[in-house]
């Protein structure tokens, strides 16, 4: 009550002047309003990121689980063709010298039967 008989005394350009300072305090009060409404939006946003990336990791995660997985079938694979040829090559090369061994021995009969034969 005691304020309203002061303000009853205050003269129109004090009102006016005082009617400013409010105005002024009114629109810095909605100023830092919108700006802890924006910074409160922003955090619900993170935190609702957050759970979109924690899925997003989630499914990162399992892609290269079975990403491994593939890999290690293909690598099991290249190692079985690697061990297959190995041995092809091996038995290749045991046919080979069987067979070189075998004509060495024609060779040296075929020579000796000649020999022989003089």
């Amino acid at each position: 009550m005691k304020k309203n008989k002061e303000l009853k005394r205050l003269r129109r350009s004090e009102l006016l002047e005082l009617m400013l300072q409010l105005q002024k305090e009114v629109e810095e009060l909605k100023e830092e309003n919108d700006r802890l409404n924006k910074k409160l939006a922003n955090k619900k946003i993170l935190i609702a990121e957050s759970g979109n990336l924690a899925e997003v990791a989630l499914k990162i995660s399992n892609i290269l689980e079975e990403t491994q997985r593939v890999a290690d079938i293909y690598l099991e694979g290249i190692r079985f063709r690697d061990e297959e040829s190995t041995r092809i090559n091996e038995e290749l090369i045991t046919e080979r010298k069987k067979s070189e061994q075998k004509t060495r021995i024609q060779n040296f009969n075929a020579g000796w039967r000649t020999n022989r034969s003089k």
